[in-house]
């Protein structure tokens, strides 16, 4: 639970240092403010972050202990989501490649993320690296993370 509320603190500090390129509710097109409260009549239009990345607008928000970021194209379309997992919603051959792997690490965060056709993937970090996961527990890539600048990065 210690960990949880660590991995909540720690999503609130990013959310807001990107707060200084966030847009306002009038600068985020109507089909896309629609979709978003369809797809999310629970959270609060005055907690969500909105950027704007390329062509797609991004919604940034906490709810129920987990971090979310949604993404939707320019028509409005859900694009991705990625989500925070709480303990217990890690699926266990994620656990198992962690404690199989690196039984002196603790994995960081897991992120479950949902691409626009519905495909499930899983994102896991450990010390340096990130694993990316298949929705059949199959590792598709792992990368090391490059700190520049007080940022992390993945290459």
């Amino acid at each position: 639970m210690k960990k949880l509320m660590l991995l909540m603190i720690a999503a609130m500090i990013i959310s807001f240092s990107f707060a200084q390129n966030a847009l306002k509710q009038s600068e985020i097109p109507a089909s896309i403010r629609t979709e978003f409260v369809k797809n999310y009549p629970y959270v609060e239009s005055d907690e969500v972050i909105w950027e704007k990345e390329r062509n797609n607008y991004k919604a940034s928000f906490n709810y129920s202990d987990s971090y979310y970021v949604v993404e939707f194209n320019e028509r409005g379309n859900k694009h991705m989501t990625r989500m925070s997992l709480k303990e217990h919603e890690v699926p266990a051959y994620v656990k198992d490649y962690a404690s199989k792997n690196h039984p002196e690490e603790m994995y960081k965060e897991v992120e479950k993320i949902t691409d626009i056709n519905g495909k499930v993937s899983y994102k896991m970090m450990i010390k340096d690296k990130v694993y990316d996961f298949d929705s059949n527990g199959n590792i598709v890539k792992d990368t090391e993370k490059v700190k520049i600048k007080d940022t992390e990065t993945v290459r």
